[in-house]
């Protein structure tokens, strides 16, 4: 808080549009009720936005219990857990992005609805990869699937954010990331950790299952959502030429009340 109180008093804001080239003043940016509605009426920025939250779940949470699953089922130890999980994440944080994002910026030039088309493909590989780290019995295949997982989920993320950077216009677009960011952190952070631990007693105490298996099923269940987003970004490749198209339409100056929204 002191930090953003600081950036207000002393940091002139941009002219939204200046990065775009736009000629006309967007200074003024819709209020936050309208940005929502905007969010709403527009497809392909709705479902980026579910994509990412639902992502959030999918990744964040299971990643709080990873520590944890290679402790209780394949006893390993804690120094050795941690060094393995650490060096998996420097490496593949490192490689996966920019790899992906390079990929993305390939194809997205010879068809846009290859933004949506990459989040199913790396949301699909990545649930295979994640089935893996519970399904394989020895610690050396469940770490080398915990690899695989993080390299090919890496790139989701800033995919994203380059679809709603895309998808709304300079009027919306910095709200819009924001929505989003507070969506995927509130969903990934609060929300995908905690059900992993809820469903892991329910299944202990509830169902007779031990402590591992427990663990394990409930960590599992995070593949679904690797899956429900893969739909959602499924369904932004469909709507994405239109849009973009509005994107474009709106930043040229075209009245916000009488545009039509894809």
């Amino acid at each position: 808080m002191a930090i953003g109180l600081l950036i207000l008093l002393t940091v002139r804001e941009t002219p939204r549009g200046m990065a775009d080239g736009l000629q006309h003043d967007v200074q003024h940016a819709p209020d936050f009720r309208n940005t929502i509605a905007f969010l709403i009426r527009q497809k392909a920025l709705r479902h980026a936005v579910l994509a990412q939250c639902l992502s959030g779940i999918a990744f964040m949470g299971p990643i709080y219990w990873l520590s944890a699953y290679f402790l209780r089922t394949h006893e390993t130890g804690l120094g050795q857990t941690g060094m393995i999980i650490g060096i998996i994440f420097l490496t593949t944080g490192l490689l996966s992005a920019p790899i992906g994002g390079f990929i993305m910026d390939r194809l997205g030039i010879r068809d846009p609805r290859w933004h949506g088309w990459l989040g199913v493909i790396f949301m699909v590989g990545g649930a295979a990869a994640m089935a893996g780290v519970y399904l394989l019995p020895v610690a050396a295949a469940a770490f080398a699937a915990v690899a695989v997982w993080q390299f090919v989920t890496g790139p989701v993320t800033p995919i994203n954010i380059t679809i709603v950077s895309n998808l709304a216009p300079a009027q919306y677009r910095g709200l819009s990331i924001s929505i989003g960011f507070l969506l995927f952190h509130l969903m990934g952070f609060g929300l995908g950790s905690q059900a992993i631990g809820i469903l892991s007693d329910w299944l202990a105490n509830g169902w007779g299952f031990g402590e591992r298996d427990a663990l394990r099923l409930a960590c599992l269940s995070m593949v679904l959502f690797h899956l429900w987003a893969a739909f959602h970004f499924w369904m932004v490749s469909r709507h994405a030429k239109d849009g973009y198209a509005a994107a474009t339409e709106l930043e040229r100056g075209v009245a916000l009340a009488t545009t039509k929204v894809a």
